[in-house]
Parts: C-alpha cells; structure tokens; sequence
C-alpha cells in the first residue's frame, strides 16, 4: 500500500469489537471496500483485508469526530503524561491542550501500532522555530511512549505533536482582556481574581463585576470568567468556574482562549 510516495506496512493485527465501538460506519465502509475490490477483479479477497483497511483509516484520522467519545484509557494515560512532563521540563501549564492531544494521539498510536509512517512537509521549519520545545518533547516521548510497549514517534510525529504545543504557548503570550463575574461576595471575587490572574499572567482583568453585567462590552473584552450562567444578552464568550478555579476550570479556560485566538486567526 502506498500513501503520497510514502510506503506504508501494515501489521496483520486481529480486529476486536473495542476497536470498532463507535466507528462502526467506518468498519462497514472497509468491508464494502473490499466487496468492491473482489468485484472488480473478479476474485475473492479475504475478508480480513476489512480489517488492514479499517486500521489505515483510522491511523488518517478518518471518522475523527467519533474519536472524542471513545479515548480509551492508553490514549489518555499516555496523554496525560507527555503533558505533565513536558509542562515541568517547560515550566509552562500546557493541561489546556489535553483534549485536542487526546484526538491526535488516538490515530498516533494506531500508526505506531501498525508500523504507519507519516510526512510532515513542516518539520524543519517546526524544528527551526520550536527548538527546544521540540527536542523536551522528543526526550519525553522517548520515556513515554515505550512504557506501554510502543515504539518511539519518529520526527515527523514528534514535528506535529510539537504544533499543539507551541499553539497553547503562542496563546499565552497573547494579552487576553477578560472580566470576572461573581455572584458571591467580594473577598470570593477577589480570591477568584488572584487565582486566574496567577495562572494566566498575560490575562488583563478589566474588571471584576457582578453577574450578568449587561454594561460589558465585546470590543473591550475577550473573555468572561464567571461563577454563573452569563446572559444571552452579553454578546461575548464566556466559560462557567468554580469560585475556587480547579484544575478543570483552568483547563476550560484555556481551551476556550485557544478557541477565541483561532477564531480570530481565521479572520
């Protein structure tokens, strides 16, 4: 099998039902692939070629919108970890990104399963301009990776884990101007204020106000962080918290600024 001039070898790897929870359209689509084939040459192929094709899809990020409800816990394990270690080695919070990581790392480890190998035509470009965060990445992987009896990412995949990274950093040295809306007293708004304002250092906080402000404005503001549900009445993004801004609440918070810089990317 060849894919863009690359060849690509596929391990004979017995297809199990985990594997084709949620994707199921897929597996249908490589067993009419395969029916089509046998049709057209006029012989029979195995039908255990279902099983090579449906993996090559899925290794190309094929049915990429079922993946989000169906990480199993290796993806996130090993998520998780590249994550953390490349956050101390950094001494940068990347747990924003973990999401997004996650639906990539679901096909990575499909190709490095079935010995698929990919070209990043930005690899040296990524090289040149993500140095050192691309070298802690490789280091990492070099540990993560084989402790779940997987091969090393080669620099191709290393070049594209590198892009999520470097975004969540290219995100935070970006000024966000936010206002920080709480429904409780002032000593929990200003608890809240000194929390985001400690993890998100490039986060200018306008104001801190009561819920549902109507008096905020979109052209003087990026985000709102608040305790409650915001009005639909306030035409800027917003994201619910915790008072006390947990784990979870930074992690929302940076997946909605990512959302906010790509947006305004694309205009």
């Amino acid at each position: 099998m060849r894919k863009a001039g690359n060849f690509v070898e596929l391990s004979r790897n017995e297809i199990g039902k985990e594997d084709i929870t949620g994707k199921t359209f897929l597996y249908e689509v490589s067993e009419q692939v395969v029916s089509d084939i046998s049709h057209y040459l006029k012989q029979n192929v195995p039908d255990n070629e279902a099983d090579t094709i449906f993996e090559y899809l899925v290794s190309s990020r094929f049915g990429d919108d079922s993946i989000t409800e169906n990480i199993s816990d290796q993806v996130m394990q090993i998520t998780n970890e590249l994550v953390e270690q490349v956050s101390d080695k950094m001494g940068c919070n990347f747990i924003g990104i973990i999401n997004e990581l996650e639906k990539h790392m679901e096909p990575l480890i499909k190709r490095l399963k079935n010995n698929i190998h990919i070209n990043n035509n930005l690899l040296e470009q990524i090289k040149m301009e993500y140095t050192d965060l691309f070298n802690v990445i490789k280091e990492v992987s070099a540990q993560v990776f084989p402790k779940f009896d997987l091969t090393e990412p080669d620099n191709n995949e290393i070049g594209y884990l590198t892009l999520y990274f470097a975004q969540a950093i290219e995100s935070k040295s970006k000024q966000v101007n936010v206002v920080i809306m709480c429904s409780t007293g002032i000593g929990t708004s200003e608890l809240l204020r000194i929390k985001v304002q400690n993890v998100f250092p490039n986060f200018n906080i306008v104001s801190v106000t009561s819920n549902n402000d109507l008096s905020v404005n979109k052209d003087d503001v990026d985000l709102i962080i608040s305790t409650v549900k915001v009005s639909d009445k306030i035409n800027v993004p917003s994201v619910i918290v915790n008072a006390l801004f947990t784990q979870k609440d930074q992690e929302i918070v940076e997946r909605k600024v990512n959302e906010i810089w790509s947006k305004k990317n694309e205009n």
